[in-house]
């Protein structure tokens, strides 16, 4: 069996026991993430209602410094708001043009831009 001991950020089942690991620290810029590698995933099958063609997301962002008490993602990504750069964006976007994706669904967990 695999030892999920050391996998920060990992809750798993060890028969009848819920394991919560350690936290996983964030990733400060998200530049630091390489993009993702879309063409593993079966796009051309990945339809939306009246849009031609097939179409993916991507995330722009990740958190909001909004604080609203209700909102979820202040317990993934806390109050602070990392920003992916404008030339990755772009290269992502050739990347899914070359893969024939001409419909993008932008992403963001902001509620508002930052001041």
């Amino acid at each position: 069996m695999v030892d999920l001991s050391g996998i920060k950020g990992l809750a798993w089942r060890k028969g009848n026991e819920i394991i919560v690991n350690a936290a996983r620290p964030f990733i400060h810029s998200l530049d630091d993430l390489p993009i993702p590698m879309h063409d593993l995933l079966p796009l051309q099958k990945y339809r939306m209602p009246m849009i031609k063609g097939p179409f993916t997301f991507i995330v722009t962002s990740r958190g909001c410094p909004a604080g609203c008490i209700y909102c979820i993602k202040h317990v993934s990504y806390q109050f602070g708001l990392r920003i992916r750069s404008p030339k990755l964006l772009v290269e992502e976007m050739k990347i899914l043009k070359g893969y024939g994706i001409n419909n993008i669904h932008m992403y963001a967990d902001l509620v508002y831009g930052p001041s």
